[in-house]
């Protein structure tokens, strides 16, 4: 009986072991998900897939909530897209107002594996505040245009502090200044 017991067991810790672990899910990110800036500054704001299989095209849009403290100073592809070296194709816009972003890439002739950074917006703080990224839609597409699964991270913040003023003053000045 311990027999027919244990060679059952190992049968089915086989048929287990043989079936292979479902793939990680892709996942869309803005890094850096938290940031602190100060105003009149310009900083980058990248859009990453990580876990990602042979992506050919994207269409993501992103809009922009809370303060009223952001400007968009422009959008740069990314550099997964064009790993492959083949040519690639991208355009973004802001459709209607300067709350929401609208960008569509793809890679031109094959597939591209990630992780990797799919396009960076560039953001001018202008007031102090705190915004909101978050996506309102993606599609990730495949080499024959199916779409890839995939999870989207959390909103992103950015906090814009008031920059601090700070005289200048020669040495000499320092110097004189009572102690």
């Amino acid at each position: 009986m311990r027999f027919v017991t244990r060679l059952l067991l190992a049968c089915a810790a086989s048929v287990v072991m043989m079936h292979p672990a479902p793939a990680a899910a892709a996942e869309l990110s803005f890094s850096p998900a938290d940031t602190l800036i100060t105003t009149f500054n310009i900083f980058p704001v990248r859009v990453e897939v990580d876990a990602i299989e042979e992506i050919m095209g994207y269409n993501i849009s992103v809009t922009i909530t809370g303060d009223p403290c952001l400007q968009i100073a422009g959008i740069v592809e990314g550099d997964l897209p064009g790993s492959g070296g083949d040519p690639t194709f991208f355009r973004w816009l802001t459709p209607g107002d300067s709350d929401s972003i609208a960008v569509n890439g793809s890679v031109l002739g094959t597939t591209v594996d990630g992780p990797g950074v799919l396009f960076t917006i560039y953001f001018k703080a202008l007031a102090p505040g705190t915004a909101w990224l978050d996506f309102s839609y993606s599609d990730l597409r495949n080499g024959i245009n199916e779409s890839i699964v995939h999870a989207q991270a959390e909103p992103a913040r950015i906090i814009v502090d008031r920059a601090i003023a700070v005289e200048e003053i020669s040495w000499g000045g320092l110097k004189s200044l009572p102690r």
